[in-house]
């Protein structure tokens, strides 16, 4: 709902509808994944690729390895939050980045290596090329 209301105000000022950006692919964490990743809470999302040339390989975000199923597997940043909001789903992130705008800076927190850690991301322009669902 929220994104609708975005994109009808951009469409009714007559401006070009541009959302943002962070360029990973991910999957919210579930139980099992947790304790596959060593990590206590099964809260947040696993990144899995990084784009390239994306905000998110230039703030230096760390995608995983995946199993040959294609299933997660380990050394992947996990964001449990963003901007102080918890996150604990795709749709939670997406759903935040869809109120932001290009070029917007936002804070990650992250399990890195079991620690929690800040970095600051600055989103880009979601790319024609793309797919139509912003992370």
């Amino acid at each position: 709902m929220n994104t609708a209301k975005n994109v009808l105000a951009q469409l009714l000022n007559n401006t070009t509808v541009k959302r943002p950006w962070l360029g990973i692919s991910g999957v919210a964490l579930s139980a099992d994944l947790a304790d596959q990743l060593g990590v206590s809470s099964p809260r947040g999302i696993y990144i899995v690729t990084v784009g390239g040339s994306s905000p998110a390989e230039q703030a230096g975000l760390k995608g995983g390895t995946t199993g040959t199923d294609g299933s997660p597997g380990a050394g992947g940043d996990i964001i449990t939050a963003t901007d102080g909001r918890s996150v604990g789903t795709v749709e939670d992130l997406v759903t935040y980045f869809n109120s932001l705008r290009p070029w917007d800076a936002v804070s990650l927190t992250l399990i890195r290596d079991g620690k929690s850690v800040q970095v600051r991301v600055v989103l880009g322009e979601w790319p024609d090329t793309l797919g139509s669902s912003p992370r």
